[in-house]
């Protein structure tokens, strides 16, 4: 076979070709000479940024702080004992206990008077106990003779308390160390006078013994009523 690279329409496929590449490079040389002969103008804007204060010096933290020292909780006050007339100034006349009382207040017509609460006391510095402050008027005058009673009650069955509780001890440590004495020893027991007065003695001190616990006990409910009835006349005072 024959070389067919000198073929006309070969050569002119080629020619061709060569005259495109060098009408694509002949217009992208002339914009870069353009270019290169332009200058640029700047068009930049400065972005204008926040310039800080002088900032105070602080020391740096070399380590670890202590927690501060806990506080410890404020105490609740605490209740005031009544003491009746003695927690007042009072003068004469006077009366009571701690529970139901009056006494004068010295320089005026008025009076303390208090009394144990019935119910949801209310607001005062002693618990328990309602305090008020009242003039001179018949109910007030009653009160104070409820309150004369009841302090006698009350001494009245302190009384037979002591009594009861004294001749009884008494008669008991009489008796077991006078039995021997008066009556004998061991199977040698002698039923003579002085073992008729070791009884007597005996019986007569559990007979006041008793008494004492029976007055104790009726003084008792004495206290009782009467407190009842302090506590009402105190609510009629006006």
């Amino acid at each position: 076979m024959g070389k067919t690279t000198g073929r006309p329409e070969v050569i002119l496929r080629r020619a061709y070709c060569s005259l495109l590449t060098t009408g694509g490079r002949l217009p992208l040389l002339l914009v870069l000479v353009a270019l290169a002969g332009c200058q640029f103008e700047s068009s930049i804007t400065p972005i204008p940024w926040p310039t800080l204060g002088s900032q105070p010096f602080q020391q740096a933290t070399l380590g670890p702080q202590p927690s501060p020292v806990p506080l410890a909780p404020t105490p609740l006050p605490t209740a005031i004992p009544f003491l009746g007339a003695d927690s007042l100034q009072c003068g004469d006349p006077t009366g009571g206990d701690d529970h139901f009382g009056f006494c004068a207040i010295p320089g005026s017509n008025q009076y303390y008077i208090w009394a144990e609460c019935s119910s949801q006391c209310p607001d005062g510095p002693y618990p328990g106990v309602e305090l008020r402050l009242v003039a001179d008027s018949s109910a007030l005058r009653d009160y104070m003779i409820i309150i004369k009673d009841l302090d006698q009650a009350i001494e009245s069955k302190k009384e037979g308390s002591r009594q009861g509780w004294g001749l009884g001890l008494f008669d008991f440590v009489g008796g077991v160390l006078g039995f021997g004495a008066a009556c004998g020893f061991g199977s040698e027991f002698t039923f003579g006078l002085s073992c008729v007065g070791w009884l007597l003695t005996v019986s007569g001190g559990g007979i006041g013994s008793y008494l004492g616990f029976d007055k104790y006990a009726d003084y008792n409910v004495q206290q009782e009523t009467l407190g009842r009835s302090a506590s009402d006349k105190f609510r009629e005072i006006p």
